[in-house]
C-alpha cells in the first residue's frame, strides 16, 4: 500500500495538492519573518496558523487558512518543544535526525528507513522533483565540495494528527561551512504519512533565504 500523499508530479510547485505549502514556504521569506532570534513573525490573533507554541512571547508564522485543507485536523497535536525521547512525536524526531545524520556524514543512517518508495523533494535550486536517492547524492556532492558543511537545526514544529495518522513537520535551519564566511538560513517542509504502525516521509520542500555574509 502506497500512502495518499497527494504528491506534485512533473516537478511544478506552482499547481497541484502541494501549491498551497509550497507557497506558504515562500511567504515566510517573503515578508523577511526568518530571522537569527526568532522563526516566526509576531503572530496576528485575527489570522489562523497551523503551528504554534507554548512561549506567550513567541513568534509564528502567518498563515492561509486554506492550508488546513491540506490536512484533516480532527485531532491534532502542535508544538515546537523537543521533550523526551520516550515523549516527542516520532516524525519530528526522525526529520531532526535528517539534518543531524547529514552533519555526521551518515549516509546509511537508520533514519533513512522512514523514506517512502514514493518520497520526492522538491528543492528551490532544483527545476525538478527527486527521489530520495537523487538528493542523498546531492548532499553528498555538498559534502564533498566543502567538508566543512554544517546544517544547525535553529527551531522546528510538528503539526501531528494521530487520529489520521499525518504529520508535517516544519525544520527551520541554517547552513554554513560552504563559501567562506557566507551562511543561509533555509526552511524545510516534511510531509509524514503512517501506514501499518511505520510513520513514512512522503514529501520534503525546501526554500532557502538568500545568504548573509558574516
Amino acid at each position: 500500500m502506497q500512502p495518499d500523499d497527494g504528491l506534485v508530479q512533473g516537478g511544478n510547485p506552482s499547481t497541484g495538492p502541494d501549491a498551497l505549502l509550497w507557497v506558504e514556504i515562500q511567504t515566510v521569506f517573503a515578508n523577511r519573518v526568518f530571522t537569527r532570534e526568532q522563526a516566526f513573525a509576531d503572530m496576528d490573533p485575527s489570522i489562523p496558523t497551523t503551528s504554534s507554541t507554548n512561549e506567550p512571547s513567541s513568534k509564528r508564522v502567518k498563515l492561509d487558512p486554506s492550508i488546513d485543507l491540506l490536512f484533516s485536523q480532527a485531532s491534532s497535536s502542535r508544538s515546537n518543544s523537543a521533550g523526551t525521547p520516550d515523549t516527542e512525536p516520532e516524525p519530528l524526531r526522525i526529520t531532526r535526525r535528517f539534518a543531524t545524520g547529514l552533519n555526521e556524514r551518515a549516509w546509511d543512517d537508520p533514519c533513512n528507513e522512514h523514506f517512502h518508495p514514493t518520497y520526492r523533494a522538491l528543492h528551490d535550486n532544483v527545476k525538478t522533483e527527486i527521489t530520495h536517492e537523487q538528493e542523498q547524492l546531492m548532499h553528498k556532492a555538498i559534502c564533498a565540495q566543502f567538508p566543512d558543511f554544517h546544517m544547525e537545526v535553529l527551531n522546528e514544529e510538528i503539526d501531528l494528527n494521530e487520529m489520521a495518522g499525518t504529520a508535517i513537520v516544519w525544520l527551520f535551519i541554517r547552513a554554513t561551512g560552504g563559501l567562506p564566511g557566507v551562511q543561509r538560513d533555509a526552511i524545510g517542509v516534511f510531509r509524514w504519512k503512517k501506514e501499518r504502525g511505520k510513520w513514512w516521509c512522503v514529501y520534503h520542500a525546501g526554500f532557502r533565504e538568500p545568504m548573509a555574509v558574516y
